[in-house]
């Protein structure tokens, strides 16, 4: 029985190695994603940040127009003012000028504010293309790092699942399927040590006896709580 406990071992290392390998590529698969997530966000504000500068410039060339427009009927109106012969005309056509003079320095206030807006929005704009450029190179390196994962990964698991296939002619076919089982029930470690008297994978307390016999090693003994292979501390 001990050879059986050894080949369980073995196999249960190998089934570790093997998820320790895609569990990297896992991990490497997330830094990309969260990457090209990041990216994606800078983007997106990369391009509100555009409209919204786009749509300042829009404002300040209706401005401006707007203020030449009453600038011109400024200009029209003072020359008439040569040309009228009664006061009330004259009076009619200092309104109008004061009219044009007061909306043409709110258009021009107006293009103040968009100037300073849009010279705070080209700087965002700057900063955030470069750090777009910058995540862009970051984003290829894990992309290239990820694929490098992938395939050493692959070789390595190719590797593991050839040795793998030597060790399962080795095990009696009830164990093996005892394992198999609960590999696939827990998804993590079959075989556990048994810790100060305490299944090792899920802390149940064991029986003086149970604990005993598998410190001795001479069958197989199961924790009553977890269902797992028990082994002694030091060969685990």
């Amino acid at each position: 029985m001990r050879e059986q406990i050894a080949v369980l071992q073995k196999l249960s290392l190998l089934d570790e190695q093997v998820l320790e390998a895609r569990n990297l590529v896992k991990a490497r698969e997330a830094d990309l994603e969260r990457q090209r997530g990041e990216e994606s966000v800078l983007q997106g504000a990369l391009s509100a940040e555009k409209k919204a500068l786009d749509e300042a410039l829009g404002r300040h060339r209706d401005a401006d127009r707007e203020v030449s427009t009453c600038r011109d009927r400024k200009a029209h109106f003072e020359k008439q003012l040569r040309e009228v012969k009664t006061d009330i005309e004259y009076q009619t056509l200092l309104r109008e000028i004061s009219t044009m003079e007061s909306k043409a320095s709110e258009w021009e206030d107006q293009i103040l504010e968009l100037m300073e807006f849009e010279e705070a929005s080209e700087a965002k704009v700057g900063e955030m293309s470069k750090r777009l450029s910058a995540l862009g190179k970051q984003t290829t390196d894990l992309e290239q790092v990820a694929k490098d994962t992938a395939a050493q990964a692959q070789k390595s698991i190719a590797k593991l699942e050839r040795a793998r296939e030597k060790l399962l002619g080795e095990l009696n076919a009830k164990i093996l399927g005892k394992y198999e089982r609960l590999r696939d029930l827990r998804g993590d470690l079959a075989i556990v040590p048994v810790i100060e008297g305490a299944c090792g994978g899920c802390h149940y307390g064991l029986p003086p006896q149970v604990a005993n016999e598998v410190r001795q090693g001479q069958e197989i003994r199961f924790c009553e709580g977890c269902g797992r292979f028990l082994v002694a501390a030091q060969e685990a």
